[in-house]
């Protein structure tokens, strides 16, 4: 059973909106220190909630919502299997169970809230968190946490009342600073407005131009505080893609489009560019160096460890034994090459493409629309560790499991080839 935004009640849109922007906060983020994860807390919550859906037959959940979550979950659990019998490696168990929430929690929203109020919600955030991180800026002070300091972590904060905003030396300006506000780290303040932003340009509702101007400008500001590129390479692969696409049968609108593509695509190639070699000291500054280093260890292991990965959930631990210090491989093949192996990661890649192109005939969404978010994934998944089934992966997670929902035409076309065969008996 599909919910949409329309059926939802005033207080039931705030209270699912809460939920989703929820899964993005840091508990570091607004000084509250707890034992766990808000975003591990979240995700436990929303599968309760989805369990008490489930008692109170509120909601249903289909063979293919089971059928993609064992798919996402069952290259992950089998490698854990392996590497446990091979490696004896045991610590992957936690990353298994950490997965099995996020699949839980992404089912719920689907489920409850949809994939529209998802994106909704967090375009909304938009706005909300870039005037408090204004505010933070023209009233606070900053100050610095030596026992925090790594190459990763610059142990620099900026303070204000209850807020607490981590900041990290920025990349495309000398002198500047980035800041994710209450999202915690840039990258997910970054991943938080495209993914909003991609809402935008599923909705079903068409959006004047004038609106789309300033969410534009919304957009290009939160970018401005973050430098997110991972997420400005997502937004345009998929604006352009999805462009591209849907004007295939128009020869005039695919010249059109081939040109505008042109121009922006030495856009695409210098955020690559930039994400990839920019030197401003720090571990983080340039990609490229970085999977030097981390294909260097995994090509000079041993070969089971080749093979089958260090352990699932042990890449960060395990580059910090061999180098001596964290190193952050936010590459999702080389995250699951590392951690899963070879094959591990062969297998991950494949699963997640079979997926895509297993519904693309019974989506929800138009066709230029699905295939375009999947090619922004492939794009970002370069530059964040995408597939790693984390805080990062949730939107692309709910939104598989929300545009492979039964349609009705699916449903009519099933129950007319259940006539069919009846007849033939």
């Amino acid at each position: 059973m599909s919910y949409d935004l329309e059926d939802k009640s005033r207080l039931w849109r705030i209270f699912g909106g809460l939920i989703v922007i929820l899964l993005y906060i840091s508990p570091t983020a607004v000084g509250i220190q707890l034992p766990i994860a808000t975003h591990t807390l979240v995700c436990v919550g929303l599968v309760c909630l989805l369990g008490i859906g489930l008692l109170a037959e509120y909601i249903t959940i289909t063979l293919r919502d089971i059928a993609i979550c064992l798919c996402l979950i069952a290259p992950f659990a089998c490698i854990g299997i392996v590497q446990f019998f091979a490696i004896h490696e045991t610590a992957g168990i936690k990353s298994l169970v950490k997965i099995a929430l996020e699949l839980g929690a992404a089912l719920a929203v689907a489920k409850c809230f949809s994939w529209r109020l998802y994106t909704k919600a967090l375009r909304w955030a938009i706005p909300i968190n870039i005037a408090l991180i204004t505010v933070v800026i023209l009233l606070g002070t900053i100050s610095f946490d030596s026992t925090i300091r790594t190459a990763y972590d610059s142990g620099l904060f900026m303070d204000w009342k209850n807020f607490h905003f981590p900041i990290m030396w920025g990349s495309l300006m000398e002198e500047k600073v980035r800041i994710g506000g209450i999202f915690g780290h840039a990258n997910s303040f970054g991943v938080v407005s495209a993914m909003g932003m991609l809402g935008l340009y599923m909705s079903k509702k068409k959006t004047s131009g004038v609106s789309q101007v300033v969410w534009w400008i919304l957009f290009l500001i939160s970018f401005f505080l973050t430098e997110s590129r991972a997420s400005l390479l997502n937004l345009l692969v998929f604006v352009v893609a999805n462009n591209v696409l849907q004007s295939w049968n128009s020869i005039k609108r695919v010249v059109k489009n081939i040109a505008i593509m042109a121009g922006v695509a030495g856009s695409l190639i210098g955020v690559a560019f930039m994400r990839f070699n920019e030197n401003t000291g720090d571990i983080t500054s340039g990609r490229a160096g970085i999977m030097d280093m981390v294909s260097h260890v995994i090509t000079n292991g041993l070969p089971i460890t080749q093979a089958l990965g260090v352990g699932l959930g042990q890449g960060a631990i395990y580059l910090e034994q061999q180098y001596g210090f964290m190193i952050p491989v936010d590459n999702s093949y080389f995250s699951l090459w590392l951690e899963l192996g070879i094959i591990g990661a062969i297998i991950v890649v494949l699963t997640i493409g079979f997926l895509f192109g297993r519904y693309r005939t019974t989506t929800i969404f138009p066709k230029h629309t699905y295939w375009a978010f999947f090619l922004g994934l492939l794009a970002h998944s370069f530059f964040e560790a995408d597939f790693m089934m984390n805080r990062i992966s949730f939107g692309w997670i709910l939104f598989l499991i929300y545009a492979a929902q039964e349609t009705m035409a699916d449903r009519y076309y099933r129950n007319r080839e259940s006539s069919k065969s009846l007849q033939h008996i």
